[in-house]
């Protein structure tokens, strides 16, 4: 424990999806000195069957379902990972609002992208004992999820 007290998100699970099959799909490379992200043009195709899968960890053991979640902060992968992501899990443009704003103000920073993106879910505010959702994704290709709650 961090912190013990009455107020904010309380992590409750997380769960990690590493497929090794596709790591030429997304990894980093030097180029002329500096790193750069190499990405498979059919990325957003595996990212919907890790994140499916990454979920199912997630939420299954728990008896809770992609309905039962109101707040998603998903990393800002481009508009083609967060469609392939929404169309996967079913979810509303008004769950997607606050991963477009952080694409369109700051663009794809990587995983932690995730953490701008839940910053601002807790701006426009979360109700005691809503659930959140947080999905990156890393070079491997890996997909990781945290199961938040708001105490």
């Amino acid at each position: 424990m961090l912190w013990n007290r009455n107020e904010g998100l309380e992590l409750i699970a997380s769960s990690s999806c590493y497929v090794p099959e596709d790591r030429e799909a997304i990894r980093y490379i030097h180029k002329n000195g500096q790193l750069h992200n190499q990405l498979s043009t059919t990325l957003d195709d595996l990212v919907r069957k890790a994140v499916s899968q990454v979920l199912a960890k997630l939420l299954g053991p728990r008896s809770l379902k992609v309905d039962d979640i109101k707040h998603w902060a998903l990393h800002t992968g481009g508009e083609k990972i967060i469609n392939a992501v929404r169309d996967e899990i079913g979810l509303s443009e008004t769950q997607l609002y606050a991963t477009r704003k952080v694409l369109s103000e700051f663009g794809n920073m990587s995983s932690p992208t995730v953490w701008f993106v839940l910053n601002e879910i807790l701006k426009s505010g979360i109700d005691s004992g809503e659930w959140c959702i947080m999905v990156a994704f890393g070079a491997g290709l890996s997909a990781h999820a945290f199961l938040l709650r708001k105490s």
